[in-house]
């Protein structure tokens, strides 16, 4: 009976094991748990793996619903792609379940977001903002400014952008930026919840 007993606390241990996700091997199908913080950056998509809270490198896909303020516990399923990926393309990411609890972020402690995608293995590319009529956009989120000289200042630059022409000038641009590495501090914008960033300040190296 005692061997019986060890036997079946092996079986048990063998199959926590294989149901535990491993990030640095993620298998197709494998369902999961996670926490999604409050915010979203343009390099992080703040999926964080549970039960440890441990930041994840994979995003996850499918949930359109996400509003910024809120943090999320949520199921997905690993989906890994059966095609080579080029270059240093996510070959694996999480799949959205389904929702289950949703919690409101009520600190108000400012933090930061970048600027800037990154491209391939350096950390400039292009800048995450647009102007749309005048509406400052990041990703499908709204920014509003604190200080109209920040504004202005991310205004010059996707002038700037706008203007390149040649792939000199846009190895140039990516340098420009990379040495930037231009961030705002934000809040979550009280006046549009959810939906948008107050942008307190912008914070860069020049």
């Amino acid at each position: 009976m005692k061997h019986i007993y060890l036997l079946f606390t092996v079986l048990i241990l063998a199959a926590c094991s294989q149901d535990k996700f491993d990030p640095s091997n993620p298998k197709n199908g494998q369902k999961v748990e996670l926490l999604l913080d409050h915010y979203i950056d343009a390099r992080d998509q703040r999926v964080l793996l549970l039960p440890q809270k441990e930041s994840s490198n994979m995003s996850i896909s499918g949930f359109e619903e996400r509003e910024l303020g809120y943090t999320y516990k949520v199921k997905a399923k690993v989906y890994v792609s059966p095609a080579v990926v080029m270059d240093d393309g996510a070959n694996s990411w999480f799949e959205f379940l389904e929702v289950i609890s949703k919690e409101k972020y009520t600190t108000d402690q400012p933090f930061e977001i970048n600027l800037v995608h990154s491209i391939g293995f350096h950390s400039g590319g292009n800048l995450a903002v647009k102007n749309e009529d005048g509406q400052f956009k990041y990703g499908r989120y709204d920014l509003r400014f604190v200080n109209e000289q920040d504004k202005q200042h991310l205004d010059e630059l996707l002038l700037r952008e706008k203007g390149i022409t040649s792939a000199e000038q846009f190895i140039a641009h990516q340098q420009y930026l990379r040495k930037m590495a231009l961030k705002a501090v934000v809040t979550h914008d009280p006046q549009n919840w959810g939906k948008g960033y107050l942008v307190r300040r912008l914070k860069f190296n020049e």
